[in-house]
């Protein structure tokens, strides 16, 4: 918006989420913000980490992504 971009947040329910939604940033994510200049600020209030724990609320699955095998792929691992 401030950049002269008309934005519009569609929501399914009737109100917005007040629940965290974003609390990764993933590599591709990182490098657009460092390209812009904006990831250094950002940086020291980050947590990186190596691995994540993915579950599926309603079967309990889970799987633990590496994230150490994108070391080499990008700037980010």
């Amino acid at each position: 918006h401030r950049r002269g971009f008309a934005v519009r947040v569609l929501e399914r329910r009737e109100g917005l989420s007040t629940a965290s939604r974003a609390s990764t940033l993933h590599p591709p994510t990182l490098e657009a913000f460092d390209d812009l200049g904006i990831f250094a600020p950002l940086r020291d209030g980050g947590v990186r980490v190596d691995r994540l724990l993915w579950r599926r609320v309603e079967t309990g699955a889970a799987a633990i992504l590496d994230l150490g095998v994108l070391n080499g792929e990008t700037r980010f691992p």
